[in-house]
């Protein structure tokens, strides 16, 4: 566990009795999305490159009209190839940025 609470900031330290499970759980952050995208369009969208989520959790921006959104990979899928497949693709007329989201 030493290693792991390296990389967790102090409010995100694992408690003794947590699941492995919780801990394998991966998310990226998916940035410059059009305005008006629904977490529905984004699940078709990602889910139609292969990619298997849990969870998409879309973070409107009325100020720069752009969405961002945290998706939950499903377990076993590599975040890396994730981010790979989708950075730098077009969401309509937007080149979606994809990088690596907080646990949790």
């Amino acid at each position: 566990m030493p290693v792991l609470a390296g990389f967790l900031s102090n409010c995100e330290q694992p408690s003794r009795g947590i699941s492995v499970t919780l801990l394998n759980m991966s998310n990226v952050l998916l940035l410059n999305l059009p305005h008006n995208a629904s977490s529905r369009e984004l699940h078709v969208w990602v889910g139609s490159r292969g990619i298997d989520t849990n969870l998409i959790r879309m973070i409107p921006n009325v100020l720069t009209g752009m969405s961002s959104a945290v998706v939950e990979l499903k377990d076993g899928t590599d975040i890396h190839e994730a981010i790979s497949i989708l950075n730098g693709k077009k969401m309509r007329t937007q080149i979606v940025l994809v990088t690596i989201g907080r646990k949790g």
